[in-house]
């Protein structure tokens, strides 16, 4: 056979030899498509495009092609079975008709030669730029602040909790706030029920209509409810609600309001799955996950089979979810205690005060008040010895002499 075709048998030799090691590291053995790669039927090439959409997750189909002024088919392409969109003729828009398109681009497009062969020209790997920016998107969210409009408390916490996109939409329902007026309607028990006018604006600015809803509030469990049905529909906060949030002086709200699936440090399953697209090879989380999948569905099918073994695998699965909980706890103790012990050895302390012999110095340093001061006491005293001595000297009489005239 000629350099740079490939051969069916082969292609079926390899899907055998997959099909027997299903492991992890099987996946990165697939062959991508690539330009210029040549076959000898347009069966080889659905051979081989469908042994690639199989490890990759999806199905195939032929999209279309073009033949020549010979009627003889001169290109054609092939691509995944959820190619294009496809518009719902329902009446109701609430409720669209399900619909198996996802507009899925991945797809390779072959032209055939004169000489026989099928050369494929162009391919989209549309899977492999989703995974590209999922991965930049989820970059951008950890790595990147949006600014906040209107700088409440509750604001800030959707703002460390939502992914970028999400909080731009958040953020829109913050922009609503300034049209809409709440006030207090009734008491139903512990239920307190607000009345939000809404004003409605047009094109062009201007108010068209007010538009009334009613905002459920338990102020206990902190539970709302909204006509709007915009958490239901969209799982993001209206700005009904959060209006009454505000009335209320509420600070914070409850994490049950967050969905997981819109937080931007929640861990999700799937990143932990190896896929042909990754260029280096598997961290370490993710090659222990890859190893322990399969593990567990082979038990998870074991356990399934009847009511008793089901019940043993739960409680074995129970004591061993315990014993991994407690080995993750004594493991960030150990991590705490070697922070704790690494930090202190590079605080340098004060040295300790220490009495030294004989008698401590009296001597400080004084203000500029206080020598003056003490040089004026000082010559005062000079003064007031002088002149005792003048006095003495004009009298003529000295001390001894005095005393002995006091004793006679």
């Amino acid at each position: 056979m000629e350099e740079g075709k490939i051969d069916s048998n082969e292609i079926m030799d390899n899907n055998d030899h997959m099909d027997q090691d299903p492991s992890p590291s099987s996946v990165n053995e697939v062959k991508l498509p690539e330009i210029g790669m040549t076959f000898l039927s347009e069966e080889e090439v659905r051979t081989f495009y469908n042994s690639y959409a199989q490890n990759v997750g999806f199905g195939i189909c032929k999209l279309g092609g073009r033949n020549g002024d010979d009627g003889k088919q001169k290109y054609f392409s092939i691509g995944c079975a959820k190619n294009g969109r496809k518009v719902s003729q329902a009446k109701n828009i609430l409720y669209p008709r399900p619909s198996t398109k996802t507009n899925c681009k991945a797809k390779i497009n072959v032209v055939i030669h004169n000489d026989g062969n099928f050369v494929i020209t162009s391919y989209d790997s549309a899977l492999k730029k989703k995974i590209e920016n999922e991965k930049h998107m989820d970059f951008v969210s950890f790595n990147s602040i949006m600014p906040v409009v209107l700088g409440h408390l509750i604001e800030r916490q959707f703002q460390n909790a939502y992914t970028n996109n999400l909080f731009k939409l958040f953020q829109d329902e913050i922009r609503g706030l300034m049209f809409c007026n709440a006030s207090l309607l009734k008491e139903e028990g512990t239920t307190l029920v607000f009345e939000v006018v809404e004003t409605m604006l047009g094109k062009n600015g201007e108010p068209v209509r007010e538009v009334s809803f009613r905002v459920h509030y338990t102020e206990l469990h902190c539970q709302l409810k909204c006509v709007c049905r915009l958490f239901e529909f969209r799982g993001i906060l209206c700005r009904h609600v959060i209006n009454v949030l505000i009335r209320m002086k509420v600070i914070e709200v409850l994490m049950n309001y967050i969905m997981d699936r819109w937080r931007k440090d929640i861990k999700r399953g799937y990143q932990s799955i190896s896929n042909i697209y990754d260029d280096y090879g598997c961290d370490g989380e993710r090659y222990r996950y890859n190893i322990l999948t399969p593990l567990i569905q082979e038990v998870q099918q074991l356990g399934a089979k009847n009511d008793n073994s089901c019940s043993i695998l739960v409680e074995m699965l129970k004591d061993t979810k315990e014993k991994l909980i407690a080995i993750d706890l004594e493991h960030s103790r150990v991590e705490q205690l070697k922070e704790v012990s690494t930090s202190g050895a590079k605080v340098i302390h004060s040295p300790l005060k220490v009495r030294s012999r004989g008698r401590p110095p009296t001597k400080r340093k004084q203000s500029k008040i206080e020598q003056i001061m003490k040089k004026s006491i000082a010559k005062a005293r000079k003064k007031g010895v002088a002149g005792s001595e003048a006095c003495s000297e004009t009298t003529g009489v000295t001390g001894s002499e005095a005393f002995s005239k006091a004793v006679v």
